[in-house]
């Protein structure tokens, strides 16, 4: 009985913020801006190949819906991207702030060229990408609707995960104690967004962001090289095949729990991923209500029809009066 309460609390959790975000993400994500971002994706691996040291594997293509997918077999250990160093987006993080604000700047200065038609590709791609993806960058009626979702105690001072969801701009990019950006500038609060959704390692990765965010040893196939000490040896921003990749197989980065991500493989979970990345993760998922007590995996059995199985990452949590509070919520809806 308490697995099934839990199971089907966190299930409805899970679609609730999948319709809120999809109804408000198709307000601005038009087939037209779909497919202008699609056409300028392609201008920029285009552009990659034919710099010096660049490389993208001719086994792998950009197919429609922004995927990478395999067209031949991929080996396990074969090159799949390199991007020659200069021509990642990189600034010294000199606040050591939650934002690399020097970063973000010359992101602004970049994308304010992006008509100029010297301007490289990948700048012209980041300006096409559909806005107001993450919950920071969503219209104040979108934030109020999420909040009123999120809230589960009468009082309105608890709420589920994810914690500071519109932190990043108001904070983080407008915030006295960090980068103090200026409210009136929409440009360089489009590159806060477009740093805090894409930003790998205070970096800004050409192509590197088509392979799209998936977990389970199913999906996630791909690795990434980035040491920097040799540059000699290491001419660019590497990615590889994690293994062996089939012949029309989707290609997939993970955000939270690759080789090197550390402490936000336990830390980092869907909602977090929805708040930073503006993704609503496919199965498997993992939520994190609270690290030390209630966090779990969702994974979808295609063995069993697709139905959807709770993996209790901590033990079964006891139902004390915040548990209690959740299940009263669900009985009154």
């Amino acid at each position: 009985m308490i697995r099934s309460y839990c199971s089907l609390f966190f299930l409805l959790v899970v679609i609730l913020i999948q319709c809120c975000c999809r109804c408000h993400v198709a307000a601005v994500e038009t087939a037209d801006c779909t497919e202008t971002t699609e056409t300028a994706a392609k201008d920029v691996i285009a552009w990659i190949s034919t710099l010096p040291d660049g490389f993208f594997n001719g086994k792998q293509e950009l197919v429609d819906g922004m995927k990478i997918k395999a067209t031949k077999p991929i080996q396990k250990g074969e090159m799949l991207l390199q991007v020659p160093w200069d021509a990642v987006l990189m600034a010294e993080n000199n606040l050591q702030a939650e934002i690399n604000c020097d970063l973000v700047h010359r992101l602004a200065h970049e994308l304010s060229l992006a008509s100029n038609k010297n301007t490289n590709p990948y700048v012209k791609y980041l300006a096409s990408r559909p806005r107001h993806q993450i919950p920071s960058d969503f219209s104040e009626f979108g934030k109020e609707m999420l909040m009123d979702l999120l809230s589960f105690s009468t009082s309105g001072d608890e709420a589920l995960p994810p914690q500071e969801p519109f932190s990043w701009i108001e904070e983080d990019w407008y915030g006295e104690d960090s980068c103090q950006g200026d409210p009136s500038d929409q440009i360089a609060k489009q590159a806060a967004v477009l740093y805090v959704q894409l930003q790998y390692n205070d970096m800004m990765v050409p192509v590197y962001d088509f392979y799209q965010h998936r977990n389970g040893p199913k999906y996630y196939n791909t690795f990434v090289l980035q040491d920097k000490m040799d540059e000699h040896e290491n001419k660019g921003f590497r990615v590889y095949a994690l293994r062996d990749i089939a012949v029309g197989e989707e290609l997939h980065q993970s955000i939270n729990q690759c080789h090197d991500c550390h402490e936000s493989y336990s830390l980092y979970g869907a909602s977090e991923l929805f708040r930073d990345k503006g993704i609503i993760e496919q199965f498997p998922q993992r939520w994190i209500i609270d690290a030390d007590s209630i966090s779990f995996e969702l994974h979808q059995n295609d063995e069993k029809d697709g139905e959807i199985e709770v993996h209790w990452l901590v033990p079964l949590p006891i139902f004390d009066g915040y548990i209690m509070e959740l299940i009263k919520r669900l009985e009154g809806s």
